[in-house]
């Protein structure tokens, strides 16, 4: 278990939104009633396309499968706000991360397409020209980056691609401790309409999670999406996040529904953060 960051959505609620155990089981019960639906055919392939194709050194598959998610987020986006349900990453995408044997066997993927008025290079900054903790204040007690590669080069786009190794400590209600660590890659894709900014990351390895409830939600593998699409009057954003956990207690519609509340109030954090930048 993680911080519902900018770079990992794991089904947990930050520590301020739960502040006894009598509303977080009432936001279980609420979160319950139905999972979030099946996503589209197109947003469910391209979606794992993209994640998939991160590391081509041809940018014209990204280029493709970006350009066909920006004709689908201008036409669905205000109805896809509440997230949706899709496929599995494939085990060649999970394997090709690094160099450690992954599992994809009961893996749940989910989706959130958001829209903001700010720019995309706006939103790039938030993410790699600043500390996370910076944008998100809330959500760590401890965090660090260690980039590879020259960030300024990244920003002024004269460097395409920029990774980066996240450490992070959240605690949340009922004296849960996560410490994890997450691997980030980070891509400017050119489009007809502008640039495009790739993000995908993934936990090295399991959380380390302490505390009486520690055993509740147990994260074993998780992957996340994060793109930014130049759109007329501002951007067009998708978080994706691809997950292995098992909970006890826990019905597992509401671990997904957290997760979609989490990926939906962190664009809306971001976008504060934005409007500080004008």
């Amino acid at each position: 278990m993680t911080a519902a960051t900018a770079h990992a959505t794991l089904p947990l609620m930050p520590h301020k939104m739960l502040h006894s155990s009598l509303p977080a089981a009432l936001a279980l019960l609420a979160l319950a009633c139905k999972p979030p639906p099946e996503a589209p055919a197109e947003l469910d392939e391209l979606a794992g396309y993209i994640y998939g194709h991160h590391a081509d050194e041809d940018p014209a598959a990204m280029q493709a499968g970006l350009e066909a998610l920006t004709t689908w987020l201008e036409q669905n986006w205000a109805e896809a706000e509440d997230g949706y349900v899709i496929s599995a990453l494939d085990e060649a995408t999970v394997d090709g991360v690094d160099d450690v044997d992954r599992a994809t066997e009961n893996m749940i993927g989910l989706a959130v397409p958001t829209a903001s008025v700010y720019s995309v290079d706006q939103a790039v900054y938030s993410m790699v020209g600043v500390m996370c903790d910076e944008v998100y204040p809330d959500m760590f007690v401890e965090y660090e980056r260690d980039t590879f590669g020259d960030t300024d080069c990244f920003l002024d786009r004269d460097c395409d691609r920029l990774e980066a190794r996240e450490f992070m400590e959240s605690h949340f209600a009922l004296g849960v401790v996560s410490i994890a660590q997450s691997y980030n890659d980070y891509l400017w894709v050119e489009l007809e309409g502008g640039w495009a900014m790739v993000q995908r990351n993934w936990l090295e390895q399991p959380p380390e999670v302490s505390g009486p409830l520690a055993s509740y939600i147990e994260v074993d593998e998780q992957f996340y999406l994060n793109l930014f699409l130049p759109a007329d009057d501002g951007f067009w954003r998708l978080q994706a996040t691809w997950m292995i956990f098992s909970q006890d207690g826990v019905p597992e519609d509401a671990a997904m529904n957290m997760a979609v509340s989490n990926m939906t109030g962190n664009s809306e954090t971001l976008d504060a953060y934005l409007a500080t930048l004008d």
